[in-house]
C-alpha cells in the first residue's frame, strides 16, 4: 500500500513551501507534512524556490531569526513563518508576521510528534499572522491542538513564556551529573524553579510595558508545569541551548538582581557563556541585520548570500575542460559579464568522453548527507528554471527498487511515493519486470534524465555575446608572475596562453591540476535500439545493480553496478569493472533485459570513462592557489547548472559564498 497517492510530476520549477532548518526536529516535521516543499540550504537566500504568498518556515535556532529575516526580499517577508522558541524580529509591520510558538516535542528529526499523555495533556499551539491558518491544518494532521491568536500583542506574549520556559528548563535540566527531565526539574527542584522565575520574569521584564508585571508568580509557574508534564520525559537539547543563549538567557539578563542565574551559568556553561548573555544585555536587542551580502541570480529569479565583494571581476578567463560543468561555467561567466573565455580540452570540438558516458539521470536520491541533497534539489529546479536547457530534459520520473524501507528523510519534500504495490507499479511502468518478492519500490515523480550531448551542445549554441576560443590540446603546466600567481597554461604543443584566472573543471584530471584526491572510479553504459515499447519511467534497481531509461531518439540506456550518487553514499565497485568491456557489455544487456523484458531490440555500443569523484564524494569548488579555481563534482549532470551559476558569481564578483562553504578543498589538508 502506497504512503501518498500517485500523481504527476509537477509541471513548474517552484515550490508550495520552503523549510529553512529542515534538517532539525521541527523542520523535518514541515517538509514531511508541506508535500510539494524544498529544504533550503545554508547560502541560499529565502524566497528563491516558492512563489509569492507561499510559506517560508524558519525553523532555526532563533539566534538565526534577524538575519533570515534580512537576506529575505523585501516582498517576501510577509511570507515568513517563524517557529521555535523566540521571539520574531523587531520590524513595524507585524500585521503579516506568522508566528508560532510550538507546546508539542519531537523526540528526533524525522519522527511525529510525542502523544499527548490523557493525564497530562498537552497546551495547545498558538500561531498568529497571515499563514497561520495553513499552520493550524498542517499541525492538526499531526494531532496537534493549534489555537490562533488574534492579536500580536497576545501571541508575543505567549511567546516570552514559553521563551521563559526554555531558558529555566536547559539549564536546572543540565546543572545535574546527570541530565534531568523537565518534568523531574518539578519534582526535585521547584524552589530553584521559582526564584528563577522571580528573577527572570518578575525583575527583568518590570519595564516592558506589554507584560503585566502583576500576574501572579503561580499562574507563571502552572504554564510551566502543565507545559513541562505534557512532554515529561524530554530533555532540552544543550547544543541549542548554547547557541541560542543570547536570544534566550541574554533577553532575560538584568545586572545585579540575578545571583541564581548567575550561577547556573557558571556552573553549566562556564564563564564566558556568562560573558556572552551579559554582552547580549549590553549590546539590547537587534534591529534585523545581516553582515552577508546578497548576490542575484537573474536567470534564475533566485539569490544566494555570501561574504563582500573582494576583488575585481577578472577580464579574461581561460576553462580547462570542456564538459557539461565546463561548459556551463562558460555560459554563466558570459552571463555575468565576462566576454574574453577559453576552454582547454583535447577532446574538443567533440564532447568529453565523461559526459558521453554518462547515464545523466537529474536526481537528488538518497543522496547524503542533507547539504549534499538539497544543493542536488536545487540542481533538479534550476534543469527547469534554466530556459537555454529545460527544453532537453524528461521529466519522467523514477521507479527505485531496494532492499528495505527508505529511511524517512529521503522522502520528504521530493515527490516520493511508496512503498508501491505490484498494481500500481504495473500502472505506471507496463514494461518493468517488478517480480521480485521481499524488496520495496518508490515512486519519484519528479525525476528526470536528459542527452548530455544535447545539454553540451545547448550550451556552446548559447554563448552568443563572448569572444569565446576553444582550443584542442591538453595542459601542462601553469604560467606564473615573479609572485607565483598562475596567470595562463602551458599547452603540450608549448602554446602559450594568457589568462586573470585559470578554472579547473577537467573531472578526473582535477588530481593532477589542482592537487584534488580522487576516487578511481570506471563507469560503463551500454546503448540499444529499442523495440518500439516506449519506458514510461527510469528504472533503478539497486537489488540487481541494473538501471534502465530510455531517451528521447528511442535509445535504452542501460547501466549496471553500484550507481554512483556521489556524497557519503558513495562506494567503489570492483565487480563489474574488473571485466573486459565485451563481458561487461554483455552482462549490461543482461540484466537490463532482465529489467525491462522486451523492449531491446538491437545491441548498439558501450561507452566508457572515469567518473570524476572526489575522494569524500562531495564536490570540489573554490580557489586552490592564486588564479586557479577548481569545480569538479560527481553527480556533474544534475549539478551543473545550478553549480556553474554559483562559480561565476564566486569569480567574477570575489565573494566567498557560504552555499559552497562545505565543498572547500581545505578540507582534505584538514584530513591529513
Amino acid at each position: 500500500m502506497s504512503l501518498v497517492p500517485v500523481r504527476q510530476s509537477l509541471s513548474n520549477a517552484y515550490k508550495k513551501a520552503e523549510i529553512i532548518g529542515a534538517s532539525g526536529r521541527i523542520g523535518s516535521q514541515f517538509l514531511r507534512l508541506e508535500e510539494e516543499s524544498q529544504a533550503i540550504p545554508r547560502g541560499l537566500c529565502p524566497g528563491s524556490c516558492s512563489a509569492e504568498g507561499s510559506p517560508i518556515y524558519i525553523a532555526t535556532p532563533s539566534n538565526c531569526w534577524n538575519e533570515l529575516y534580512q537576506l529575505t526580499p523585501p516582498h517576501r517577508r510577509s511570507d515568513l513563518v517563524f517557529v521555535g522558541n523566540g521571539l520574531p524580529p523587531k520590524i513595524d509591520d507585524v500585521d503579516n508576521l506568522t508566528l508560532v510558538v510550538p507546546h508539542y516535542g519531537i523526540s528526533r528529526p524525522g519522527e511525529k510528534p510525542i502523544p499527548e499523555c490523557d493525564e497530562n495533556p498537552m497546551l495547545p499551539t498558538y500561531c498568529y499572522g497571515r499563514h497561520a491558518s495553513r499552520v493550524q491544518k498542517l499541525l492538526q494532521r499531526d494531532g496537534i491542538s493549534v489555537e490562533i491568536v488574534p492579536q500580536y500583542r497576545d501571541i508575543r506574549k505567549i511567546a516570552k513564556l514559553k521563551l521563559l520556559w526554555a531558558t529555566c528548563m536547559w539549564l536546572l535540566c543540565h546543572d545535574n551529573a546527570a541530565p534531568l527531565t523537565v518534568s523531574q526539574v518539578h519534582e526535585r527542584r521547584a524552589l530553584d524553579l521559582q526564584l528563577l522565575v522571580q528573577e527572570l520574569w518578575m525583575n527583568a521584564l518590570s519595564d516592558d510595558a506589554d507584560v503585566d508585571v502583576d500576574a501572579e508568580r503561580t499562574v507563571i509557574l502552572d504554564y510551566l508545569k502543565k507545559y513541562s508534564f505534557s512532554i515529561a520525559t524530554a530533555i532540552p537539547s544543550k547544543a541549542l541551548a548554547l547557541k541560542e543563549v543570547e536570544d534566550r538567557n541574554g533577553y532575560f539578563w538584568r545586572p545585579n538582581s540575578q545571583p541564581l542565574h548567575e550561577q547556573l551559568l557558571k556552573r553549566v556553561g562556564g564563564g564566558q557563556l556568562l560573558d556572552r548573555v551579559q554582552n547580549a544585555f549590553i549590546e539590547g536587542s537587534a534591529e534585523p541585520h545581516s553582515l552577508w551580502n546578497t548576490i542575484s541570480i537573474p536567470h534564475l529569479n533566485m539569490a544566494v548570500y555570501g561574504t563582500q565583494p573582494g576583488t575585481p571581476p577578472p577580464q579574461s578567463v581561460l576553462i580547462i575542460g570542456s564538459g557539461i560543468m565546463g561548459r556551463s561555467i562558460a555560459l554563466n561567466l558570459e552571463r555575468r559579464g565576462i566576454r574574453n573565455i577559453t576552454m582547454v580540452d583535447p577532446s574538443l570540438p567533440n564532447n568529453t568522453q565523461t559526459t558521453k558516458g554518462s547515464w545523466a539521470w537529474i536526481n537528488a536520491n538518497q543522496k547524503q548527507p542533507d547539504h549534499y541533497r538539497w544543493i542536488n534539489q536545487l540542481g533538479m529546479m534550476v534543469w527547469r528554471k534554466d530556459k537555454i536547457v529545460s527544453h532537453l530534459v524528461d521529466w519522467k520520473g523514477s521507479l527505485v527498487k531496494v532492499s528495505s524501507p527508505l529511511e524517512p528523510q529521503f522522502l520528504y519534500g521530493y515527490g516520493a511515493e511508496g512503498p508501491l504495490s505490484i498494481n500500481e507499479l504495473r500502472q505506471l511502468e507496463p514494461s518493468g519486470n517488478f517480480s521480485s518478492p521481499g524488496c520495496y519500490y518508490y515512486h519519484f515523480r519528479d525525476e528526470g534524465s536528459v542527452d548530455p550531448s544535447a545539454a553540451c551542445m545547448a550550451l556552446q549554441k548559447a554563448m552568443r555575446q563572448s569572444e569565446l576560443h576553444y582550443v584542442s590540446d591538453t595542459v601542462v603546466e601553469y604560467l606564473r608572475d615573479t609572485e607565483g600567481r598562475a596567470i595562463g597554461v602551458m599547452l603540450e604543443n608549448g602554446t602559450q596562453i594568457r589568462a586573470d584566472v585559470v578554472v579547473v573543471a577537467a573531472g578526473t584530471g582535477t588530481s593532477t591540476l589542482a592537487k584534488i584526491p580522487m576516487q578511481c572510479s570506471p563507469g560503463r553504459i551500454a546503448f540499444a535500439r529499442s523495440t518500439g515499447n516506449a519506458l514510461r519511467k527510469i528504472i533503478v534497481d539497486t537489488v540487481n545493480e541494473s538501471h534502465v531509461l530510455q531517451r528521447r531518439d528511442g535509445t535504452i540506456v542501460a547501466g549496471g553496478g553500484y550507481l554512483q550518487v556521489g556524497g557519503s553514499s558513495g562506494r567503489t565497485d570492483p565487480k563489474w569493472f574488473s571485466k573486459d568491456a565485451s563481458s561487461v557489455a554483455d552482462a549490461l544487456f543482461e540484466t537490463a533485459d532482465q529489467l525491462t523484458p522486451g523492449t531491446l531490440s538491437e545491441h548498439l555500443f558501450v561507452e566508457e570513462a572515469n567518473r570524476p569523484i572526489p575522494q569524500d564524494g562531495l564536490p570540489v569548488t573554490g580557489w586552490v592557489e592564486p588564479g586557479v579555481y577548481v569545480a569538479v563534482t560527481h553527480s556533474g549532470i544534475t549539478l551543473a547548472p545550478f553549480l556553474s551559476a554559483l562559480v561565476a558569481i564566486e569569480i567574477t564578483d570575489g565573494a566567498e559564498l557560504a552555499i559552497l562553504k562545505p565543498y572547500r578543498a581545505l578540507r582534505f589538508q584538514l584530513k591529513e
